[in-house]
């Protein structure tokens, strides 16, 4: 079982949040204040096993979080991350994209970049992980038009968040829309959009140097 869990936020709201439901976990905890763009505030080979559902995808250095990752692992301790994969709103990414060039000329990025399929096994590779795998879940979520969508992912917190963000016209936004509506129709539905997300699943293993065969822990 689980002696000890350590929750780590880049946010101190959420770390408080955390921390103010610790009592009802059944096992020591701990909540901490950890932005994954710089070194972790564990000490080396700390942990057993490290999670991370959903975040990753938000970070800027992700070979650095992932070697990070490695470096507060015990030998034979695993990682296991969800996050978001760079197949995730390719529908809006397109008619964001065409809508804008075609009213202004010119086309500044509306969604944040994502991890490829094919190189996330490369950087846990490169991070020191072994015995890797990764794989990909891709759903369709209908929605009513491209707003609602928005509005979604804005209550989700997954709204684009650049440092300097340049707004979008609403000539340019109201195109896009009607574009996006009338290129991407949910299926069965005509009147409804088809949004598409793509979770990719990361399972590293910190290798141990004193078997002769690396395997994972029990």
């Amino acid at each position: 079982g689980i002696a000890t869990l350590a929750q780590g936020d880049a946010a101190p709201e959420a770390v408080a949040a955390c921390a103010s439901r610790a009592p009802a976990a059944g096992f020591a905890t701990t909540a901490v204040v950890a932005d994954e763009e710089r070194s972790l505030p564990f000490d080396d080979a700390s942990f057993d096993a490290v999670l991370s559902s959903g975040s990753l995808h938000w970070v800027n250095d992700l070979p650095g979080a992932l070697r990070e990752v490695r470096r507060v692992l015990r030998p034979d301790g695993v990682f296991i991350g969800a996050l978001a994969g760079a197949g995730t709103l390719g529908e809006l990414q397109y008619c964001l994209a065409a809508a804008e060039e075609e009213r202004t000329g010119g086309v500044a990025p509306r969604c944040s970049p994502a991890a490829r399929l094919a190189d996330c096994g490369q950087l846990l590779h490169q991070a020191g992980f072994k015995l890797i795998t990764v794989d990909v879940e891709r759903v369709q979520v209908d929605f009513g038009d491209a707003f609602l969508l928005l509005d979604d992912l804005q209550r989700m917190g997954e709204q684009h968040a650049p440092l300097a963000p340049a707004p979008l016209g609403r000539d340019a936004l109201l195109a896009a829309a009607a574009a996006y509506q009338h290129m991407f129709p949910a299926a069965g539905d005509a009147t409804a959009l088809r949004a598409s997300f793509e979770m990719t699943f990361l399972i590293g293993w910190a290798p141990d140097d004193t078997p002769s065969v690396q395997r994972p822990g029990r």
